[in-house]
C-alpha cells in the first residue's frame, strides 16, 4: 500500500508493531484548513466513524490505513509500536 500511495505521489510511512505491520498515509500539518477538511470529507464518505490519526512532533498528520481495518482511518492496531520506516 506504502508503493501504491508513493507511485502517485503521496507520501506514506510503515508502521511496524509485534507481528504486523500497516501504512499510514501523510495528509498535511495540523493547523491547515485543507487537512481537516480531508478527515471530515472521510468522516462523511464512512457515515461519521471515528477516524484515527497520529500527529508528530512537527504536526503532522498520517492517516491510519491499517489492512485490518474496515475503512482508512479505522481503529488503531491495539499492539506496541516498535518502529516507524520512512521509504
Amino acid at each position: 500500500m506504502a508503493a501504491v500511495i508513493e507511485a502517485i505521489g503521496g507520501t506514506s510511512r510503515i508502521v511496524l508493531a509485534r507481528h504486523h505491520a500497516y501504512t499510514e498515509v501523510y495528509l498535511g500539518l495540523r493547523d491547515k484548513p485543507c487537512t481537516l477538511r480531508l478527515i471530515k470529507d472521510i468522516q462523511d464518505r464512512y457515515a461519521g466513524p471515528q477516524i484515527n490519526y497520529h500527529v508528530d512532533w512537527d504536526g503532522e498528520v498520517w492517516l491510519n490505513l491499517d489492512w485490518t481495518a474496515k475503512y482508512p482511518g479505522g481503529p488503531f492496531f491495539k499492539g506496541k509500536i516498535i518502529r516507524i520506516i520512512y521509504p
